[in-house]
């Protein structure tokens, strides 16, 4: 009868088979992906193929350079472009993505993880009006919050621009920069963002989240310092006079509930803007005040408080400046302008 170490040895044995064949299957498996990755760039008509049959949406890639680095591969995707119809409220187009991924992370968690994931020059095309609609269910929205809110841990987007269609107008965002981090149910963004017609450089900005990715809750903050608003003043104070100056300082707090924003505050702080015609120049400032806002079933209300202006001129009296100011229906529509200054669209408008 044999004895028990001889079984024992026998099983060990038998385990460093397996872990030497397991070892060298693997290592088989690495290489035939590392001798694959270069010839990746034909081969992307499958994955295109793959994604229009996963999500019903039709993805065109320019180009694909890979090599392995690291802990695994590294992937640039240049000229990727997501084209819109009626399976997708939304497209994009990114001049290059380059991705790095853990390759033994993403075979044990069987999902994409990376350690780098930057979008550069990214276009994204947003129907909210589309997206919102009751009974909707788009497989490509669910699986790009999967992967952005999700799967990656962190991620960077540059040189951006987003273009956003609700129920009542559009408004193009513009982003510098924007670092992305996921850790659980938090997630925070932090970058550098201008609204094309509101502003011709940034303000800074952090979005901080809480939540999944069907049910998100948390603060949007944006603070300019001596932004440029001669886009905005001009597109709502035409005058006779031309703008040759316009610094705005303001802070935003806006409160989201479930992927809505439910209340904003604007507080304004000193801010300047000059006109100027031949040897006169009108000067305006405005000295403080705050803005509140949210939403109703018609739309927004709007509650302004403590608002101060202070006017004054240069090289022409005072009244007959007021009075033209007055006869273009400048004042007015300065207040008009600050009372219809639209929010940032991060999140669901009603």
């Amino acid at each position: 009868m044999k004895s028990g170490s001889f079984y024992a040895a026998y099983i060990i044995k038998k385990l460093w088979s397996c872990a030497a064949i397991l070892l060298v299957l693997v290592a088989v498996a690495i290489s035939v992906v590392r001798y694959t990755l270069p010839y990746m760039d034909g081969q992307k008509h499958r994955i295109e193929q793959w994604v229009e049959g996963q999500y019903g949406v039709e993805i065109n890639i320019g180009n694909i350079t890979a090599q392995w680095k690291g802990a695994g591969p590294a992937i640039v995707l240049e000229d990727l472009q997501l084209v819109q119809n009626a399976q997708s409220p939304l497209s994009l187009d990114i001049e290059k993505t380059v991705i790095e991924l853990d390759f033994w992370d993403s075979v044990l968690a069987r999902q994409v993880r990376s350690q780098r994931f930057d979008l550069n020059g990214l276009n994204l095309k947003v129907d909210l009006s589309l997206m919102n609609q009751e009974g909707s269910d788009f497989p490509v929205v669910s699986a790009l919050k999967q992967l952005f809110l999700e799967q990656l841990q962190s991620f960077s987007v540059s040189n951006s621009q987003f273009e956003i269609t609700t129920s009542h107008d559009q408004q193009v965002v513009l982003v510098n920069q924007l670092l992305w981090s996921n850790k659980g149910r938090h997630h925070q963004g932090v970058g550098e963002l201008q609204v094309e017609e509101l502003a011709s450089n940034s303000a800074s900005f952090t979005l901080d989240l809480r939540g999944d990715k069907d049910s998100l809750n948390g603060t949007f903050y944006a603070k300019a310092h001596e932004v440029d608003l001669s886009p905005w003043i001009n597109q709502w104070l035409a005058t006779r006079y031309e703008l040759v100056e316009s610094r705005g300082n303001f802070v935003v707090w806006a409160s989201i509930e479930d992927g809505d924003i439910k209340n904003a505050q604007l507080d304004l702080a000193d801010s300047r803007f000059v006109w100027q015609k031949e040897d006169a120049q009108i000067k305006a400032a405005i000295l403080g005040g705050q803005l509140n806002a949210e939403p109703s079933k018609e739309g927004w209300i709007f509650n302004l408080y403590d608002l101060g202006l202070q006017l004054t001129t240069v090289r022409k009296p005072l009244t007959g400046m007021v009075k033209s100011m007055i006869k273009d229906r400048c004042i007015y529509k300065m207040l008009t302008a600050l009372i219809y200054l639209r929010l940032p669209l991060f999140c669901r408008w009603r």
